[in-house]
């Protein structure tokens, strides 16, 4: 990722598995890997003249609307898990920390998610090709669901 993380939510919500470029939401093509968050952040999403949030203005503006939750999903960066602890400590500088519902592929970053704090809830997406069988689920008492794609 380029830059701050936190300033890629944009990243998170597309990244190269969805969309590797941001041509679908503005209209104009930059491939999002490549692209730095100084300019990400100043793309319009559609006609509407909104532009590409970071994720820590999307916790300032939604810090005191208790409705408001958010669904993350991590991701290896460079095949590292570089983002939980960051992350981690954002949602507990705006107190999200029971409005937040952590998702991944990647067991492992549940798995130091939940060693991190305890309380979180999280969600490992499998594929249709992984069968979850109650002795899987018993070598995996950091997941709190389950999802399939």
């Amino acid at each position: 990722m380029v830059g701050n993380r936190f300033g890629t939510v944009f990243r998170w919500g597309l990244g190269d598995r969805h969309d590797p470029t941001t041509n679908r939401l503005s209209g104009v093509n930059h491939v999002i890997s490549q692209t730095p968050w100084s300019t990400l952040s100043q793309l319009p999403l559609g006609n509407s003249g909104e532009k590409i949030h970071s994720l820590e203005e999307l916790f300032q503006h939604y810090r005191n609307d208790q409705r408001a939750k958010f669904v993350i999903e991590t991701r290896r960066v460079n095949g590292q898990l570089t983002q939980e602890r960051e992350l981690l400590q954002m949602v507990a500088k705006y107190g999200m920390q029971h409005r937040v519902y952590y998702e991944s592929f990647v067991a492992p970053s549940l798995q130091l998610i939940r060693e991190l704090n305890p309380s979180a809830k999280t969600m490992l997406l499998t594929n249709t090709k992984h069968i979850v069988t109650p002795e899987w689920i018993a070598q995996h008492p950091y997941i709190t669901s389950f999802g399939t794609y």
